[in-house]
């Protein structure tokens, strides 16, 4: 069973992803014991012009500071 501070850390990372106008539709997050995991395809959104390995860097400095988020592990690819 999945923690709360595991759902309010998913929770958070998923909306940090889509705030920064990345595509997270082909992306599977899993959040363990404050481990993050993102696995998949992450992808510029539509509407945005952001390049996805500089956002992606500030996600993670961002998700960092929250204290449900401990670590995280990305093994998706940048499209």
């Amino acid at each position: 069973m999945r923690s709360e501070s595991d759902t309010r850390g998913l929770k958070l990372a998923r909306s940090e992803f889509s705030r920064r106008g990345l595509d997270i539709s082909r992306a599977d997050f899993r959040l363990t014991r404050g481990v993050l995991q993102v696995q998949g395809i992450l992808g510029v959104g539509h509407s945005s012009n952001a390049d996805v390995k500089s956002a992606v860097e500030i996600i993670f400095k961002v998700l960092k500071s929250k204290p449900e988020i401990k670590d995280i592990v990305i093994t998706a690819m940048y499209r």
